[in-house]
């Protein structure tokens, strides 16, 4: 709490940030059915792959920027995302704050 108190108190625009990875076994896990009754799914018409998704939101404007991948994120792909999330806010300040998953903390990041 202390460093989000420091970013607001330096003017800097709140951004949180967190990955998160599709597959057809996700889906599968979460499907339903009403009691009493059989869950029928046409698996070809929900299986989509592997999708990984970078997100960023803020407080003012909810999700502000989105990339989507066919494949698991890494170093670089989270680097491109960086850059892209400066564009989108200019010169304004940023604050991140994320969690400790390991491209997060890539030499090049």
């Amino acid at each position: 709490m202390r460093e989000l108190d420091a970013a607001t108190n330096e003017n800097r625009k709140i951004v949180y940030l967190d990955e998160l990875n599709f597959t057809k076994k996700s889906i599968a896990l979460r499907e339903w059915s009403t009691r009493n009754s059989n869950l029928c799914v046409a698996q070809n018409d929900i299986y989509v792959g592997y999708r990984s998704v970078i997100a960023s939101m803020t407080e003012e404007r909810g999700f502000c920027f989105l990339r989507v991948k066919a494949e698991a994120i890494n170093g670089d792909d989270f680097a491109d995302y960086l850059k892209g999330l400066r564009r989108k806010h200019q010169k304004r300040r940023l604050a991140l704050f994320m969690d400790n998953l390991a491209v997060h903390k890539a030499q090049l990041v």
